[in-house]
């Protein structure tokens, strides 16, 4: 039977969700209410092997990326996209940062619908952990695939809440290409802080 799930960062970029279900999905707009979407997780880079850096191919230890959390007067913009109920432990894998819980979600229509979406774990929030960059090349294309959803509508794209984290420009996606590395030592640069779309 088929399952929603409501994408609102990487998972909204449609060859990441093509790459690891094997399949071209569609991808309809849709948003959150009672929700706000931030920079606020930081995963273990280390672990997952997710970006490595193109001066030294070493991981650094964490990255952030983006979440989702409660904010009664907040609503955040994604798609919305069916699955096979069978691939729902393909989306549990990827985002091991987070859990899958169910949400109220309103699509484009108006109609109200229930989708699993991933929030962050609590020992993967920010706070309280070393600072952690935000991949540049992860920011650019969850943006332009936002864009491609709406269209040329950018003014709907629910902000992303304001943040100082440092931007890291040389980090390229890396998982899942089966090459080991080592850790990475290069200072992250920093950059201005994005606050929003």
């Amino acid at each position: 039977f088929a399952v929603n799930l409501f994408a609102y960062g990487s998972l909204c970029i449609p060859q990441a969700v093509a790459a690891f279900l094997r399949r071209a999905v569609d991808m309809v707009p849709a948003h959150a209410p009672g929700w706000e979407r931030g920079w606020f997780v930081c995963t273990d880079n280390a672990a997952s092997g997710s970006y490595a850096c193109d001066h030294c191919d070493g991981l650094p230890d964490s990255c952030r990326v983006l979440g989702i959390r409660p904010r009664p007067e907040s609503s955040v913009l994604g798609a919305l996209i069916t699955l096979r109920h069978d691939e729902v432990p393909a989306i549990e894998e990827r985002e091991r940062s987070y859990r899958l819980r169910e949400i109220g979600v309103c699509t484009a229509s108006g109609a109200a619908v229930t989708a699993l979406a991933a929030v962050p774990r609590d020992e993967y929030l920010c706070p309280g952990r070393s600072p952690a960059a935000i991949p540049a090349v992860y920011e650019r294309a969850f943006h332009d695939a936002m864009r491609a959803l709406m269209g040329d509508a950018t003014a709907d794209i629910t902000p992303v809440a304001p943040d100082v984290a440092p931007r890291r420009e040389d980090l390229t996606y890396v998982r899942g290409d089966g090459v080991t590395r080592g850790r990475c030592t290069c200072a992250p640069a920093a950059g201005a802080p994005y606050l929003g779309v």
